[in-house]
């Protein structure tokens, strides 16, 4: 496990994704790899030094949603983990003393939208704060959007530029059904 301020490299992932996929192996067991940073994944596989593909037999599977219905979920989603207590995990790693936010994760969506909402908010009426509070997280909510949306152009890339054999899982009806 890294400490927070630390960043996980594409290096660091696929040694510890090797590591632990000889574990699962070592158990007799079928080791998935789920979600994560798509290039993490593609360094993993790809990566002469490592050897994967030619080790292992790899099936790919992308579970996808039409987009209107993915973004309600993000929507949703964020909601809930407002509601769960991320505005508290945030502060956590609030500094005022420092907003540099490009390392760990600190980086991560959720922690540098909460930056301007955590140093003006002993300064706000209640009002003001709640309204800050909403822009906040329609920014979280935007920004998880588009990243979701890099992930799906980086797997067509993956599909159509390096040919890998990615089934699409169309999930929207399920996803549609569970509201």
């Amino acid at each position: 496990v890294l400490p927070p301020q630390a960043d996980l490299t594409a290096a660091n992932f696929c040694h510890m994704a090797n590591l632990s996929v000889e574990s699962v192996l070592n158990r007799g067991k079928l080791p998935i790899i789920v979600g994560g940073s798509n290039s993490y994944v593609e360094a993993l596989v790809d990566d002469d030094d490592y050897k994967f593909r030619s080790k292992y037999d790899c099936c790919f599977l992308w579970v996808d949603v039409a987009l209107p219905v993915l973004n309600r979920f993000v929507s949703e989603r964020v909601d809930k983990m407002v509601q769960n207590g991320m505005v508290e995990e945030a502060r956590n790693f609030f500094d005022y003393s420092n907003s540099d936010y490009s390392r760990g994760i600190k980086k991560a969506i959720g922690v540098p939208e909460f930056d301007i909402f955590f140093r003006n908010e002993p300064f706000l009426s209640v009002g003001d704060r709640e309204a800050l509070l909403n822009k906040v997280v329609d920014e979280i909510k935007s920004n998880t959007f588009k990243l979701a949306c890099r992930q799906r152009e980086k797997i067509e890339r993956l599909r159509k530029i390096k040919k890998w054999c990615i089934q699409r899982l169309d999930a929207t009806p399920v996803i549609t059904r569970r509201r």
